[in-house]
């Protein structure tokens, strides 16, 4: 048996707040605009007041080292003489974790189970939470405990709203990606200005740091792109951005919002697999926190490295292109690629 299950006590808070933790990160990475990176904990007087409160249960689930690995809190709601629903109770998880380590055990099935016996025996007639959109692992886990759509939560963001990456912070294992800053000039022009590099996507490598102190200008103006800070060196190594897209002019994605992807990656870090560790999580960023409903991407014909990083990340070929590079006055033939959100059927 992987944990036991019991009914939380006080000296389980410190616990139960790093799994909080760990909550809030998911939490951010999906929706950076609304949740903050490093919110504040639960307070040990709301804990206490919880434990004691007939109508809310704490179960927490401990592994036989005595640590606890995971963590259930939910709440009874009724409704009585409501003008449209009938008289009944329900229960209402606010929260459910495992510990990264832990998962695929089983704990979180127990704690449910659990949830759903003091449900039982309350008299409810169902057992609810909340879901965000995008975070497919956790959907997958509901589903497989019997839970299925009741309603949708609806929301529509507003103009100047929308591609704006200054308080977005996502981490992978060895990257953030983040807003770019004005010190991040000398690590930028050291990659920008690698003969080459920049033609493979479009525009010439900078010849001066004056270049590069200009683009770098744009790019924190335009708040679309986002630096990849390199965790083990601390330096910054590449940039990804999210910018309009050409499917918005393609009658086949009418009524989308589309999102074009696009990148570039110091040299000296290639190969690592870390460009396509940054793609993947920038696609659950846009499916979450962008609410996009069509990423697309492209690489000139040439350009192989490019193009196994599209292939690793799920995007599926569409049509051929010219791309019209300004910068290097010529046009260039490409490949353009697709990934439709989940559960979007296009063709």
């Amino acid at each position: 048996m992987p944990a036991m299950i019991r009914t939380a006590s006080p000296g389980d808070l410190n616990a139960i707040r790093q799994l909080e933790i760990q909550i809030a990160k998911q939490h951010n990475a999906l929706r950076p605009d609304l949740y903050r990176a490093n919110p504040g904990l639960m307070a040990e007087d709301y804990f206490l007041n919880l434990l004691n409160d007939p109508n809310q249960y704490a179960f927490v689930a401990q592994n036989d080292g005595g640590d606890v690995v995971g963590v259930l809190l939910c709440e009874i709601k009724a409704y009585q003489n409501s003008f449209s629903i009938r008289d009944m109770s329900l229960m209402h998880v606010h929260l459910l974790c495992v510990r990264q380590d832990c998962r695929r055990q089983g704990i979180g099935k127990m704690l449910m189970e659990q949830c759903r016996q003091a449900a039982m025996e309350r008299g409810c007639y169902s057992v609810e939470l909340n879901l965000w959109r995008g975070n497919a692992s956790a959907e997958a886990f509901y589903l497989a405990q019997g839970f299925h759509d009741k309603t949708r939560r609806m929301e529509l963001v507003l103009p100047g709203n929308q591609v704006d990456v200054t308080h977005a912070w996502i981490q992978t294992p060895r990257l953030t990606l983040r807003p770019w800053r004005e010190s991040d000039l000398d690590d930028f022009y050291a990659y920008a200005s690698t003969p080459g590099l920049g033609e493979m996507a479009g525009w010439p490598h900078h010849e001066s740091i004056e270049t590069s102190k200009m683009i770098l200008q744009d790019f924190i103006s335009g708040k679309q792109v986002f630096a990849l800070e390199h965790l083990e060196s601390g330096k910054v190594i590449g940039s990804l951005g999210l910018h309009s897209s050409w499917a918005d002019e393609d009658p086949a994605f009418q009524g989308l919002r589309c999102i074009e992807v696009g990148y570039a990656m110091s040299r000296d870090y290639w190969g690592q697999g870390l460009m396509p560790e940054a793609v993947k999580a920038v696609i659950a960023y846009c499916f979450g926190a962008l609410r996009a409903d069509l990423l697309t991407i492209g690489h000139f014909d040439f350009n192989d490295q490019s193009r196994r990083v599209i292939e690793k990340t799920g995007f599926r070929y569409y049509r051929d292109g010219v791309f019209h590079a300004e910068l290097l006055g010529k046009d260039i033939p490409e490949k353009k690629y697709i990934l439709p959100r989940p559960g979007l059927e296009l063709f």
